[in-house]
């Protein structure tokens, strides 16, 4: 993974809420993970605090951010929305 790459974070060890979320990759670790595993440097912002957080994220926890899977994940929060505006009626 090349830097400024778009990645979909699946598993978060360090915010186990910020998950199915945006980042961008800043820097690939080849075998710096446990058991020799691909580390990834990834900067996001946190959805419920706002906050930006560059962190190790591996490999395995990661989706490319490629067209399909980002309309799917745009679509699932879009239909998110609706279903609370609803409620707010």
């Amino acid at each position: 993974m090349e830097s400024g790459t778009k990645v979909i974070i699946r598993q978060n060890p360090h915010h186990p809420r910020a998950v199915d979320i945006v980042g961008i990759v800043i820097r690939f670790r080849p075998g710096e993970g446990f058991g020799c595993t691909d580390l990834v440097d990834v900067r996001y912002k946190h959805p419920k605090t706002g906050k930006r957080h560059t962190m190790p994220v591996n490999c395995s926890c990661l989706e490319l951010g490629t067209p399909a899977p980002l309309t799917e994940l745009a679509e699932r929060y879009e239909a998110i929305a609706f279903d609370l505006r609803m409620s707010a009626e």
